[in-house]
């Protein structure tokens, strides 16, 4: 049995209960308003920049992205808490290596995942964090903030730089996400995990209102429309804004 230890380095299934936060109490806004000021302020510079310089946030984006993923890894190793759940194989944590991927690829397709899946992805994940039940002071909340700001803040400073989503780039890599999706629920299969939510959208969760009110795996279909949904408002909100800005020119 593993000894107590300070709640600073507990998990969601160590901490002992009642030490947790309250989504939008003020330390989560300040999260909030932390994650929109450090997201501002890099687009601008962003913007600005030359193609070097570009490169060089994109690179330490990721660099940071990556640190942040392995000092968690450490931390469960090192505690003792580990399990498959925290395999890097949610939505949010795969982004971290599709980051790489486009730093080092710079690929058109890549950056349009990055808009239409990490960018929604981690914004929701900050809105309604799933890792309220930790204290705010806490190696695991610090983490689970800042990687997810560290992924909200990537496809922003992509279409800061000019990145102008296009829809039927995201229609061209649909048959490379269901082979992900596929992959990824052999995996569930086999460890008893649902990454991607597949067999669960896990406490938290907002996905997990679809899930209590239609079951499982019935709430994936009204999730998949939720998706869709969503998509559909960013690419219109998307070519609203191009077309506005060929007019003002």
């Amino acid at each position: 049995m593993m000894m107590p230890m300070n709640t600073f380095f507990c998990v969601k299934e160590t901490i002992p209960p009642g030490v947790g936060f309250s989504l939008f109490s003020a330390g989560h806004l300040i999260w909030l308003a932390s994650t929109v000021l450090v997201t501002v302020m890099t687009a601008l510079l962003y913007r600005k920049s030359g193609d070097k310089t570009r490169f060089i946030i994109r690179l330490v984006i990721s660099l940071l992205l990556l640190a942040d993923e392995a000092v968690k890894q450490i931390l469960l190793f090192a505690t003792g808490q580990f399990s498959w759940d925290y395999l890097p194989l949610h939505l949010c944590s795969i982004n971290i290596f599709i980051v790489l991927i486009h730093v080092i690829t710079c690929s058109r397709y890549v950056a349009e995942s990055l808009f239409a899946l990490c960018l929604p992805a981690a914004a929701a994940a900050l809105l309604f964090c799933s890792w309220t039940m930790l204290p705010l002071c806490n190696l695991m909340v610090i983490h689970s903030f800042t990687v997810h700001a560290l992924l909200f803040m990537y496809p922003v400073l992509l279409l800061a730089g000019g990145l102008r989503p296009d829809a039927k780039r995201l229609v061209r890599i649909i048959p490379f996400l269901a082979i992900v999706l596929i992959i990824i629920q052999i995996i569930n299969v086999s460890l008893g995990t649902s990454f991607f939510f597949i067999n669960g959208a896990g406490e938290g969760n907002p996905l997990s209102l679809l899930e209590d009110t239609f079951g499982r795996p019935w709430y994936l279909i009204p999730s998949i429309l939720l998706v869709i949904l969503l998509l559909a408002g960013m690419y219109s909100l998307s070519s609203f804004v191009c077309r506005r800005k060929k007019r003002e020119m």
